[in-house]
């Protein structure tokens, strides 16, 4: 039993031969694979994005054309009746000798239609959280376990008067003075160690100004449970601080 979906087209494009698991991948019949044209008119071929697919784009005619195999290739295919099927597609060309004519292109698929599906809604939740994040009046960032920066939302990199990209992969003890980064150090280490979230208070000084932050630590769990990094929400506290 092969686990992938295997249809062969003659050099007219034609399917020849199409194993069970092609059906039952398509939701079809094996047999009423064969005979078959590679852009059959009745499914509709795109993209991940939806870009219907012309002639030029099936791995048929790339691999006719170019007389290479191509590897993983996303296409969706749209049946009548059915709900689309996303592939992921090789094809490789079968010569009559080394070197001579192709007569046959040799299609294999898997179906990928849940693992794209879960990869486009991860996106669309991190794109959300990004967004939200950005548009944060409070400080949010998140540092690893060796002390690196890995995020910061824009309202932190205005804080100390940076750009994002400037601070995003430096070890936090570039960033803020000495005394700072390790009291942050310290704080979570006990966060990461303790595996819950801790809030502190600490102050650190931007163009000779003392500036008052309140921060909410919270560890961040990788699917394993292990904790590598932390996030971080920040408070500018000054006012208060000075009222007091």
């Amino acid at each position: 039993t092969v686990p992938a979906g295997i249809i062969v087209y003659n050099a007219d494009g034609r399917a020849v031969f199409a194993n069970p698991e092609a059906g039952r991948i398509l939701g079809v019949s094996r047999v009423s694979l064969l005979g078959r044209l590679f852009n059959d008119p009745q499914w509709r071929f795109t993209d991940l994005d939806g870009t219907s697919f012309t002639d030029a784009d099936h791995c048929f005619s790339v691999v006719m054309q170019t007389e290479r195999s191509t590897y993983g290739i996303d296409q969706v295919v749209e049946l009548p009746d059915r709900a689309r099927v996303i592939l992921s597609v090789n094809a490789t060309p079968l010569h009559t000798k080394e070197g001579g004519e192709i007569v046959a292109v040799i299609k294999s698929f898997i179906d990928v239609t849940q693992t794209r599906e879960a990869q486009k809604a991860l996106a669309q939740s991190e794109y959300r959280y990004r967004t939200l994040t950005e548009a944060a009046a409070d400080p949010i960032y998140i540092v690893d376990s060796s002390d690196t920066l890995k995020y910061v939302n824009k309202a932190g990199a205005n804080l100390i008067k940076k750009e994002q990209a400037d601070l995003i992969g430096r070890p936090v003890s570039e960033i803020f003075r000495q005394q700072t980064a390790k009291m942050f150090h310290v704080h979570r280490l006990e966060a990461m160690e303790a595996g819950k979230p801790m809030s502190f208070e600490e102050s650190f000084k931007s163009d000779g100004k003392e500036i008052w932050m309140e921060t909410k630590i919270v560890p961040m769990r990788e699917s394993d449970g292990r904790i590598d990094s932390i996030v971080g929400i920040s408070r500018d506290v000054t006012s208060r601080k000075r009222k007091k």
